[in-house]
């Protein structure tokens, strides 16, 4: 790259480098730098996404005091939204799309395929993209949650994805959203065109067992009918899984006895998948968007973390009676010290 050759030759700290590229990691630039570059010179990229997730971000959240740095920012969000501007978010899932779709279908597609990497890689940006926009909108960092193992390791996780796509068809990322009831994960499947959102919430821990899965359906009211609510019941195996709207009126048919306990729930939809490589309308890029914006609005900004009620104090009819229900020691007979 010229730019750091010249900075490593002049006293520069850090080379900038913005683009249309959006990388794959915060810590990764999309082109392939010398590591002998880097050792004088940090290295940092941006994308023109990031960029303008970041002026919608300042606009929708920060309270100015000063109409004119927002008048600024607002003047350049609308240049660079321009489709004439050269400046775009990811859009494009690569040459490797359909054929990486067709041996999916056909069932010979290996982690180690040369045209699989490509497609892992684009689908590290688009995460990253739907992170950046999440944030954008929420005004809260939104991160992909990764094992720790993977956090620092980006060969080892582009390995893990390639295995999971031959192995199951599934591009799959997890999201934290601060103070959302559980973490978010998004499913494409790409064997059978669809778009699978879900979210994982601890079950209440008291009442009956259908009040227990009332209280979830009570806050999911607005929501489609076609959800589906998953119960887990650890320590066993076994799970049970029902539409949202068979157990609005009988939130029992989730449980299937009395000494099954749910430990916790997963509200999940299911949604059509866009198989095109790019573009605005039927692209996977702009469905799976669509998918995660519409089950955040319709489900998780609705769900509220369960949590127990605080401890009641006495009533003085329940201490009369805790007072009269205490035996009195008959005289002669012996007392053990408590």
């Amino acid at each position: 790259m010229p730019a750091m050759l010249v900075a490593t030759s002049l006293p520069f700290d850090v080379v900038l480098t913005i683009s249309n590229e959006v990388s794959t990691d915060p810590g990764l630039h999309p082109v392939p730098v010398s590591a002998g570059l880097l050792a004088a010179v940090a290295l940092i990229h941006l994308s023109w996404s990031e960029v303008m997730h970041e002026i919608r971000m300042l606009l929708a959240h920060h309270p100015f005091t000063d109409p004119l740095p927002m008048w600024i920012l607002a003047e350049l969000l609308k240049y660079l939204e321009h489709p004439r501007s050269g400046t775009m978010a990811f859009h494009d899932m690569g040459v490797t799309w359909v054929p990486v779709r067709e041996a999916i279908a056909a069932g010979t597609l290996r982690p180690a395929d040369r045209k699989t990497e490509p497609v892992i890689l684009a689908w590290h940006r688009l995460v990253r993209q739907l992170g950046l926009g999440l944030t954008a909108r929420l005004g809260v960092p939104v991160k992909q949650s990764l094992p720790r193992r993977l956090v620092n390791n980006p060969d080892l996780r582009n390995n893990e994805a390639a295995q999971c796509l031959a192995d199951t068809g599934h591009l799959r990322a997890v999201f934290k959203v601060p103070d959302a009831a559980g973490f978010i994960t998004v499913s494409a499947d790409l064997r059978t065109a669809q778009i699978r959102t879900s979210i994982d919430v601890h079950a209440p821990q008291e009442g009956t067992l259908p009040r227990r899965v009332a209280w979830l359906a009570r806050q999911l009211k607005d929501a489609p009918d076609s959800l589906l609510v998953e119960a887990q019941f650890a320590p066993r195996p076994e799970t049970t899984c029902e539409r949202l709207g068979d157990i609005r009126d009988k939130p029992g048919t989730l449980i299937p006895g009395k000494e099954w306990e749910p430990s916790s729930f997963t509200v999940s939809q299911v949604q059509p998948m866009g198989t095109k490589r790019s573009g605005a309308k039927g692209s996977f890029v702009s469905t799976v968007t669509a998918a995660l914006d519409t089950f955040y609005a319709e489900v998780v900004e609705n769900i509220r973390p369960w949590t127990p009620p605080a401890p009641q104090l006495p009533t003085p009819e329940t201490t009369d009676a805790h007072t009269t229900a205490i035996p009195t020691p008959i005289q002669g007979d012996p007392v053990t010290a408590g």
